[in-house]
Order: C-alpha cells, then sequence, then structure tokens
C-alpha cells in the first residue's frame, strides 16, 4: 500500500497539481508575479466594496421617505442644540435681574436707614438747624439750597428761632459740625438715590431682553415639537427620542 501511494506521488506533477505550466508555472512562482498578482485581487477587492457601498447609498437616497427623515432628524439636532445654548442664556439672564433685583432691594433699604438716623441726628440738633436755616451762622455753615433735607432743617428749626441768635453766639463749633453732617448727608442720600436710579435702568433693560430671550426659546420648543411630530408621521422611532 505504501508502494502504491510513493508510486502515485512520484507521477503527480507540482506544476500541474496546481493548475499551472510551461512559462506560465515559472511566472507564478515568481516573487514579482505573486506580488502583481495579489496587488491585482486588491484592487478588485476595493473596487468591489466600493461599488457595494454606492449601491447602498444610493438605495437609500432613492427612498424619498428616508431622505426626508434624515433631514428631519438633522433639522431637530440643530434646534435641540439651539434649545440648550437658549435655555443658559435665559438661566443667566434671570440670575443677572435678580442680582439688579436684590441690589435695587439693599440700596432702597440702607437709604430708608440712613434718612431715618438723619431724622433722629436733626431731632437731637434743633437748636443748630434754627440758627443754620436763619442764616445765624454765616457762609462758612451754610447749607446747599439742594439740600435734600432743607424743608426738613426750616420746620424743625422754625419752631425755635426765637432763642437761636443767642444760642449759635455760643455753640459755634456744634453749629459747623451739624452743618458739615447735612451736607455730607444730602451727599450721600443723593448718591444712594443715584445709584438706585442707574440699577433701575440697568433693570428695565435686563428684564426687556430677558422677556426676548424667553420668547425666542418657547418658539424654539415649538419648532421642536412640529419637527418630533413629522418624524412621528414618519414611523421614525427611537432615534427621533433626541
Amino acid at each position: 500500500m505504501n508502494d502504491e501511494c510513493g508510486e502515485l506521488m512520484k507521477q503527480l506533477n507540482p506544476v500541474e497539481f496546481m493548475g499551472l505550466h510551461g512559462g506560465d508555472a515559472m511566472e507564478h512562482f515568481t516573487l514579482e508575479a505573486i506580488t502583481a498578482k495579489s496587488l491585482r485581487w486588491a484592487n478588485y477587492t476595493n473596487t468591489f466594496i466600493l461599488v457595494l457601498l454606492c449601491l447602498l447609498t444610493l438605495t437609500a437616497c432613492s427612498d424619498p421617505k428616508e431622505a426626508r427623515k434624515q433631514q428631519l432628524l438633522s433639522e431637530l439636532h440643530q434646534v435641540d442644540n439651539d434649545y440648550t445654548r437658549q435655555s443658559q442664556t435665559v438661566s443667566n439672564r434671570k440670575n443677572t435681574v435678580g442680582y439688579l433685583e436684590q441690589q435695587i432691594l439693599t440700596h432702597r433699604s440702607d437709604l430708608s436707614d440712613y434718612k431715618g438716623r438723619i431724622d433722629a441726628y436733626m431731632m437731637n440738633h434743633k437748636m443748630a438747624l434754627t440758627a443754620i436755616a436763619l442764616g445765624l451762622g454765616g457762609t462758612a455753615v451754610a447749607l446747599d439750597s439742594t439740600s435734600t433735607f432743607s424743608s426738613d432743617e426750616k420746620t424743625v428749626g422754625g419752631l425755635m428761632a426765637a432763642g437761636a441768635a443767642l444760642w449759635a453766639l455760643n455753640n459755634t463749633e456744634e453749629l459747623a459740625e451739624v452743618a458739615d453732617t447735612m451736607n455730607q448727608a444730602d451727599s450721600h442720600v443723593k448718591s444712594l438715590e443715584h445709584q438706585i436710579g442707574q440699577l433701575s435702568s440697568q433693570l428695565a433693560s435686563e428684564s426687556q431682553q430677558l422677556s426676548q430671550e424667553e420668547q425666542m426659546l418657547r418658539t424654539l420648543q415649538v419648532n421642536a415639537e412640529q419637527l418630533r411630530a413629522k418624524l412621528h408621521a414618519l414611523g421614525c422611532g427611537k432615534e427621533c427620542r433626541t
């Protein structure tokens, strides 16, 4: 049995066994030929894959429903991104509005508290205010004619005008101190009122912008809902739940 197998092996021609004959056999067994054939097969394979991909793409594009679905998904993705950015803008604007409102409340509280302390100070220095209102202290202790407290000073001082002249002669230092304090108080009150005015103006501007940005946010939300409704009508499932 072994002898028969050996005889058969001797009769087999390796070239013929590979299906190669003559010069072709030598060509197939050279490195250059093998490399060339490998490259040709690689090119054939790549070409086949490209053709297959093109056919698949053309098949998808040839489906109007699928093309429309992809377009709507792209639009929805853009709207969702815009909505996220707009939500952050609205949130930041609300923080700014809230901050300005708090600042206005704080300044108004400070102003009210300060005016209360000045009123108490005026009641404790009635005689000095009387002398100042009557001009008994001269220009050195005169009050600003536009003073916030000028009318209050005259009201308080008018009640004690009779003894003001004599008091002023003996209390010049206190007279000067009261006049200086009242002028400083007037400047501080005007400064607080100016700050409140600026904050109020800024708040009005920010509130208007917030209203516009919230309207834009609502518009984006409506657009997203409409796009989802269209996708649902096309049978879009989980991929539409962005």
